[in-house]
This record gives C-alpha cells, structure tokens and sequence, in this order.
C-alpha cells in the first residue's frame, strides 16, 4: 500500500486526521500501518508510476487526474470515487491581483455553475465528483464545520502509522 508522506503531505495529514476523528478511531490507522506502507517521495505522480509499475496493489487517497494519465498510459490500474468522499473540500486558487478581476470572478462563477461544472469536468473525465457530474457526491453529506487539521494533528498522524 501507498501513501504520500505526511510529512511532506498536507492533503494526508488532512484526510487521516478527518478520518479518524469521523468514527474510524485510532486503531483503524494502526492497522494500516501494519500492511507495510510505502511511502514514495515527490507526491501523486511517481506515487500513480509505482501502483502502474505493481509496486503496491492501493494508492488511496490519490489524485484522479493523476492516476487517469497512468491509465491513459495503458497501466493496468483503475480507480474509484468513493462515497462519502475521503477528501478534503478543495478550494479554487486565485491571484491576488488578477489582471482583470472582473473576469477572474466571471470564470469561477462559470466554473461552479451546472454548465461549467459539465464543461470543466466532464462525465467521461470521471476524475472530479461535482454536484453536476455523474457519479457525483451528495452535498448533503458535508458537515457545517469543517475542521482543518494543522501540525498538532500531524505529530499524532505520524505517530500512529510509526514515523519520526
């Protein structure tokens, strides 16, 4: 099994900690921990490369537009959108002080739309679960506070899957 190293890995530090305090508890980590985790360094990418090459059988928690291109590749691996999500809610990046602020706003409100969000993420892309996509997450499911899980979570992430 695969995992991005949480300590170079906000996004694992994120989705452990939120999956621990979601019900699975502490011990469902240890447990994980037990299946000889591997941890290649540089992110998703040679992370997708080594599930493609047989390196490990699961790279959870992995990036959809990622593993697609491996897929694309002809690699022998697939991939799902789980329900309920696993991951954090993501957000758009914005320049400060775009050129055109007006526009800037004008595509991201195009983005979330039902048309944009049709456009942008395709169907048959099946990477990215909107609530215009099929297959997509229901909405209802996110919890009012969402909570972000910074470096006193990550003492005890690494903690728990055995890392210095």
């Amino acid at each position: 099994m695969l995992f991005l190293d949480p300590h170079y890995s906000e996004y694992t530090v994120m989705v452990l900690g939120g999956l621990i305090d979601s019900g699975l508890g502490e011990g469902w980590l240890e447990k994980i921990r037990d299946q000889k985790l591997r941890y290649p360094s540089g992110g998703s990418v040679p992370a997708s490369e080594w599930l493609a090459a047989g390196e490990a059988a699961i790279f959870p928690f992995n990036n959809g537009l990622v593993v697609r291109t491996v897929i694309d590749a002809g690699a022998p691996v697939a991939y799902t959108i789980p329900s309920p999500q696993t991951g954090p809610v993501t957000t758009l990046g914005l320049n400060a002080a775009p050129g055109n602020p007006n526009a800037a706003r004008l595509l991201i409100r195009f983005i979330l739309s039902q048309e944009g969000s049709k456009a942008v993420y395709s169907a048959d892309a099946g990477v990215v679960a909107t609530p215009y996509t099929k297959g997509a997450f229901d909405a209802a499911f996110l919890p009012l506070e969402l909570k972000y899980y910074e470096s006193d979570q990550r003492k005890r992430i690494y903690d728990l899957l055995g890392l210095k």
